[in-house]
């Protein structure tokens, strides 16, 4: 047998040196391989749960605005029918059918708050429905109100042809309003 000399010792120490790397860059490899497969999985997890998420939120949205549509058709529907009040109203008056009980039965106002308006309807509806209910409020208050703002006294500085004008053009404003509010 041979005595090992420096040579030799130094040949086997590289052998088992490379070895021993080889066996840290197989087992770092499989540990990277296994932490690369948890992250992909993670990665699908988070992307499936981005997924719920943004179905969630369309969801929200469909039943926010499926709800907005159906408010929006119960003010309209409110709206009308005082809109169709009022003109009946305007109509009877005009033949003079109304007494003061009935002209201080009638609201003056449509009775929508004004955050609803804002919410449910455009700037040009908003403008012609409180127009409509403004004008007639102004009638009353010039023609049918006494100096204490009682409802029911003719103004006598007023005449029938006044009356008769003011009475049309709020006709005209509440016909519109039912023709053209959908």
């Amino acid at each position: 047998m041979t005595k090992w000399n420096v040579d030799n010792w130094l040949t086997f120490s590289s052998v088992i040196v490379a070895f021993l790397g080889v066996i840290l860059t197989g087992i770092f490899s499989f540990l990277l391989w296994r932490a690369t497969i948890r992250s992909t999985r993670a990665a699908e997890s988070s992307a499936e749960a981005a997924r719920a998420a943004t179905r969630l939120a369309e969801s929200a949205e469909r039943e926010r605005k499926e709800k907005a549509s159906a408010i929006r058709a119960q003010l309209i529907l409110d709206i009308l029918n005082k809109a169709d009040v009022m003109r009946k109203f305007i109509v009877s008056h005009q033949r003079g059918e109304t007494n003061v009980e009935t002209m201080k039965s009638i609201p003056r106002t449509h009775s929508i708050p004004a955050f609803h308006l804002a919410e449910y309807f455009t700037n040009e509806e908003r403008q012609f429905i409180n127009d409509a209910w403004e004008s007639y409020d102004k009638y009353i208050k010039d023609f049918w109100t006494n100096t204490n703002f009682e409802i029911g006294y003719w103004n006598h500085s007023k005449d029938e042809n006044q009356r008769n004008a003011v009475l049309f053009k709020l006709q005209e404003k509440f016909l519109f309003i039912l023709n053209n509010l959908r």
